[in-house]
């Protein structure tokens, strides 16, 4: 029988209540990139943060309006560190993103920040111990990764990972000396191969192109192995195409998402369509383009919606659809669905193509 993967440890606190609130200090700030800042946060008092497992996302909460309104990011500290009071994440300037913007022009070490309790998909939990797995990287999508490789290494995590991280050139690379220190420690479990697009870049050990099978094939076995996907949307798609010749079964085959910076806007333009939200007894009719999130709009109408992830995983803004047309961003496992009429829709990452209406839940004060 196959042994699924866990984090455990004797010493490990019990986790919050899911949607339970932590308070940290941003402990370290460092620009990594362009418009590319990783944050340190650290428990005030030193206890423990919440545990999480490898590719979890913790929301954080930023001042939009008054308002406080959270977005999640993918935590690329190794899981031990939560019982150290630390977690580690990345952020990276969204076009049109308010909260990574908020964040990066705000935060500073001192700054004083909120965060719920990590959560995320289950893609760490269906791994076999001892088994392969491949991941396909882009930009901040390298955060969930790195905790990855960071378990592995320590000891934590018990498998193969073969991690391919492409950028359009090779300053593009983010923690270029954690890589080498990660594949030492990690007793040949880890291998990194980073992939460079641009032409003219000279940088060595570095393959060339675009990720391609041909050059998955040079470096892993796809035929044993579980493909793990964090990319900006295009690359994201570009992977689809090209791995759509293997027909890799469902459950060999995930996305991940890390708020609305990891998203495929799927909007084709601005066009704007009215939103009829009964919310808590009343009413509310919003402006909504096509190319913002649901979500957004209704927040940007000074609305309180129930929200946490807001990557389309833990459930917590799940609306009914009176009516109305709308596109699902990609779901994990990078498939598109247009719905309509008496369905259950996710705010935070569905995106209008008519006028609607629909019943959504209001956050908890």
């Amino acid at each position: 029988m196959a042994t699924r993967m866990s984090i455990a440890a004797a010493d490990k606190p019990a986790k919050p209540a899911h949607g339970a609130r932590q308070q940290a200090i941003v402990a370290v700030a460092e620009d990594i990139g362009p418009d590319t800042m990783c944050f340190a946060l650290a428990s005030p008092d030193g206890h423990a943060l919440a545990p999480f497992e490898p590719g979890s996302f913790v929301p954080v909460f930023v001042e939009h309006d008054g308002r406080q309104i959270a977005q999640s990011y993918a935590i690329a500290s190794a899981p031990r560190d939560a019982r150290k009071g630390i977690y580690q994440i990345v952020v990276r300037r969204a076009a049109g993103g308010f909260a990574s913007s908020c964040i990066l022009d705000t935060w500073h070490v001192g700054s004083r920040v909120t965060m719920g309790t990590p959560a995320g998909n289950d893609a760490f939990r269906q791994l076999e111990a001892g088994g392969e797995v491949v991941a396909l990287a882009g930009g901040a999508g390298i955060a969930p990764f790195l905790s990855f490789a960071r378990a592995i290494a320590d000891g934590d995590a018990n498998f193969r990972l073969t991690l391919f991280y492409a950028a359009s050139e090779s300053s593009g690379l983010l923690f270029p000396q954690e890589w080498p220190r990660i594949e030492s420690l990690s007793d040949g479990k880890v291998k990194v191969v980073p992939v460079i697009a641009g032409v003219g870049d000279d940088a060595e050990g570095c393959e060339r192109g675009p990720i391609t099978r041909a050059l998955i094939e040079r470096h892993a076995d796809p035929a044993r192995a579980t493909f793990l996907i964090c990319a900006p949307g295009p690359m994201v798609a570009a992977l689809r195409k090209e791995l759509s010749p293997w027909n890799l079964a469902r459950n060999r085959l995930r996305f991940w998402f890390s708020g609305d910076a990891e998203f495929d806007h799927v909007g084709t333009s601005s066009f704007e369509h009215r939103v009829t939200v009964r919310m808590g007894g009343e009413t509310f009719t919003v402006p909504a383009r096509e190319d913002e999130t649901i979500l957004t709009a209704i927040e940007k109408a000074g609305l309180q919606p129930a929200a946490y992830c807001r990557c389309g995983i833990c459930g917590f803004c799940e609306s009914m659809l009176v009516s109305g047309i709308f596109v699902l961003a990609t779901d994990e496992h990078g498939e598109r669905h247009i719905r309509e009429r008496n369905s259950h829709i996710h705010p935070c990452c569905s995106y209008p193509r008519s006028d609607m209406e629909m019943v959504v839940p209001r956050a908890r004060t």
